[in-house]
């Protein structure tokens, strides 16, 4: 500190029961949160596209270890999880990816800040069974998005960064879930010297007339037929029971999910099955180019470093049309053809 210049501040009182207490509160309430957004239908629709398309990417040079499974589980837990992390291992089938986990941050060790320092303690899981195992940073390939310079190993999942998104997401989808557990039937009202016999005799054929089916109130009027006093006009007219959702918060759930799609890097248009046409093209380009290509970036350059030889993903060619008319367009200013075929992504 004083090798710098810089002068030491007063002594700062450190109560460190009080410190911890407050600190794992907050953990535990930002897990609770996490968790709850992790269970919503916006994060697992963009897990599942980005899954997807990343799986169908080919790799070079990766010695067979990225199957379409081990990209698709890669993209699948840095979406939910901000992380991934796999064991390379080396047996007479040859080099393989295995899938693992850490119990706790604490799990990543390490005396400095350079990666290729760190110690692993990871845990494989299996049908019925589950293996620890502690290993050097040389046989993990550890993909990460939204790291923080306070904690450089430890990824964070979108939904973790946009937590007020998520949680505005969860709770949305949580009220709109009580909505729809309301009792669903229909109500009929009339006298009651009809009532009873009539509805003794549905009643005898139904075991819960109240869920989905017929219910039969008795109506205050004393007869039937005797007039609009006696008998109401809403006398032998059903009226049905069940959930009422508002225009208003099935509107706020649409724009909460695009908001959620879009923090993980999807078009919204990618997830409406109304989408089509240029929009739809569109958003494909965008996923491409703006998610799964970076994504694809992070898995070269880490499988790299744990193979030590130089590893490429190629993404499939979307939109043929579109970059043959570039590649065609740019050959006409005189660019070289392989130039314009680089230039417009288009490498197969």
């Amino acid at each position: 500190m004083t090798e710098l210049g810089i002068a030491r501040g007063p002594a700062v009182e450190v109560r460190e029961g009080y410190t911890d207490l407050v600190i794992a509160g907050l953990q535990a309430q930002a897990a609770g949160n996490v968790a709850r957004a992790a269970a919503t239908g916006g994060l697992q629709t963009a897990a599942g596209i980005i899954s997807r398309a990343l799986s169908t990417a080919e790799a070079d040079g990766d010695m067979g270890v990225l199957s379409a499974r081990v990209l698709g589980d890669i993209a699948y837990d840095l979406v939910r999880r901000g992380q991934s992390l796999h064991l390379l291992t080396v047996d007479e089938r040859g080099p393989r990816l295995l899938r693992a986990q850490v119990t706790s941050q604490s799990a990543i060790r390490g005396s400095s800040s350079d990666p290729d320092d760190w110690t692993y303690v990871l845990t494989l899981n299996g049908p019925g069974t589950s293996k620890a195992v502690t290993v050097g940073a040389d046989t993990v390939v550890d993909i990460r998005i939204n790291t923080t310079a306070e904690q450089p190993w430890r990824g964070r999942s979108p939904l973790e960064v946009a937590l007020l998104t998520g949680q505005l997401h969860a709770n949305i989808e949580q009220s709109l879930g009580r909505e729809g557990e309301n009792v669903v039937g229909r109500v009929i009202a009339m006298p009651a010297a009809i009532a009873q016999a009539l509805a003794d005799g549905i009643r005898g054929q139904l075991n819960d007339p109240a869920q989905g089916r017929l219910s039969l109130p008795v109506t205050t009027s004393s007869g039937f037929g005797g007039g609009r006093v006696t008998a109401p006009m809403s006398d032998w007219k059903p009226h049905r029971l069940g959930p009422q959702w508002e225009p208003g918060a099935s509107a706020m759930y649409g724009a909460v999910m695009a908001a959620v799609l879009s923090a993980c890097g999807v078009p919204a248009p990618m997830a409406d099955p109304r989408a089509n046409g240029p929009a739809l093209v569109q958003s494909r380009a965008m996923l491409r180019d703006n998610t799964i290509e970076p994504i694809a970036r992070l898995v070269s350059a880490e499988v790299s470093r744990v193979l030590e030889t130089p590893v490429r993903l190629r993404l499939p060619v979307s939109d043929v049309a579109a970059r043959a008319r570039a590649v065609h367009t740019m050959t006409q200013s005189g660019v070289e053809k392989d130039r314009a075929i680089e230039l417009a992504g288009w490498d197969g």
